[in-house]
C-alpha cells in the first residue's frame, strides 16, 4: 500500500526498473584517448622515428558523409520504407602538436608526410582523405595531423601503433609538451 508521505525507494505508484546484467541503461561512456610515444634517437639534427601507441576506450569509425538509402521505419517494424538519407559529418582527425624544433625529413616543408602503420600491414586505418599512410605537416604550428580513413574503424580498448620520421631539432632541448588532439569524434 502506498502512503502519500512515504515514497521510498520509488515514488508511489512507480516500479523500479532493473537493467539486464551488463547493459546499464543510459550509462554514458565519456570517450577518452590514451597515447604514448617513443623515439628512435635523442641526437640533434638527425632523422628520428617517433612511434605513437593510440588507444580509445570506445569504438571509433571513420565518417563517411553523403546520401545513402536507409530503411526508415514508418511507425511499425513491418512498414519499413526505403528513403535516401543525407549523412553529414566531420572526419575523425588526430593532430600531434607542439613538435617544437622538429622538421620534415630532408629539411624541406612538404604538406604530405609519410606515415608507417605498424598495426596492420600493408594498409592501416590512418592517412589523409583517400591516401593511406600520409599525414599533413603544418610548419607554422609544428604539428602533424592524419585521419581515420573511410572503411576503417578502431575497436575500443585496442592499441593501434603508427610512426613517422622527423628531423630532430638542431640543438639540444628539453622534451616539449607534445599533445594529441582528436576532432570529429561522434559517438
Amino acid at each position: 500500500e502506498c502512503q502519500k508521505d512515504v515514497c521510498t525507494p520509488a515514488p508511489c505508484g512507480w516500479a523500479l526498473m532493473t537493467s539486464v546484467e551488463g547493459s546499464n541503461v543510459l550509462e554514458i561512456i565519456e570517450p577518452t584517448l590514451s597515447v604514448s610515444a617513443v623515439q628512435s634517437t635523442q641526437k640533434a639534427s638527425v632523422e628520428n622515428t617517433v612511434t605513437l601507441s593510440i588507444t580509445f576506450n570506445v569504438p571509433v569509425a571513420a565518417c563517411i558523409g553523403g546520401t545513402f538509402p536507409r530503411n526508415i521505419p514508418d511507425w511499425t517494424e513491418w512498414l519499413a520504407v526505403q528513403k535516401d538519407q543525407f549523412v553529414d559529418c566531420e572526419k575523425v582527425r588526430l593532430t600531434v602538436s607542439n613538435l617544437t624544433g622538429a622538421r620534415p625529413p630532408g629539411g624541406t616543408s612538404p604538406t604530405a608526410f609519410p606515415l608507417s602503420d605498424l598495426t596492420s600491414k600493408p594498409e592501416g586505418p590512418f592517412g589523409i582523405d583517400a591516401s593511406w599512410a600520409v599525414a599533413e605537416w603544418d610548419a607554422a604550428s609544428e604539428s602533424l595531423s592524419f585521419q581515420i580513413l573511410d572503411g576503417f574503424s578502431l575497436a575500443a580498448d585496442v592499441t593501434y601503433t603508427v610512426s613517422f620520421k622527423i628531423l630532430n631539432p638542431e640543438y639540444g632541448q628539453s622534451s616539449p609538451d607534445i599533445r594529441v588532439a582528436v576532432t570529429g569524434l561522434d559517438i
